[in-house]
């Protein structure tokens, strides 16, 4: 029996069709979890070891505007990324942040020395400021 396409085979194998379906939603569920508390614990649960938590320089890249505000690019590590989600309310930075964001107004081209922790994952990669040191 030769199938059409790929459709009159999922009706043949509809179990297929169940695996495509939730193996979808459940990366869209994964998505959603690790975006809003994953990666802050995971971060959390790291910073709990000194030998995760690494030192160097953040640069100002740019500025992005959106509808309710703006913030700023930075480049930390190699790594460009929105200042929006990088930062937990357990760590230290959260008490120096505001300096922080000062002290790039003022000097947009210099090295602003953190320390921060890397969450490498085979999918994505975030970083989270743990630290400003000045």
């Amino acid at each position: 029996m030769a199938l059409n396409n790929y459709y009159d085979y999922l009706k043949e194998k509809p179990i297929y069709y169940s695996i495509i379906v939730w193996g979808a939603i459940s990366l869209i569920f994964l998505n959603f979890y690790m975006s809003i508390w994953g990666f802050e614990k995971i971060a959390i649960y790291k910073a709990k070891d000194q030998s995760n938590i690494i030192e160097g320089c953040a640069y100002h890249r740019g500025e992005f505007k959106t509808k309710y505000g703006g913030g700023y690019y930075l480049n930390i590590g190699g790594t460009t990324i929105k200042d929006d989600l990088i930062t937990s309310k357990k760590f230290p930075f959260n008490i120096k942040k505001r300096e922080f964001y000062k002290d790039i107004n003022a000097d947009h081209f210099g090295c602003h020395t953190v320390k921060y922790i890397k969450i490498d994952l085979y999918v994505t990669k975030k970083i989270f400021l743990y630290d400003y040191l000045k």
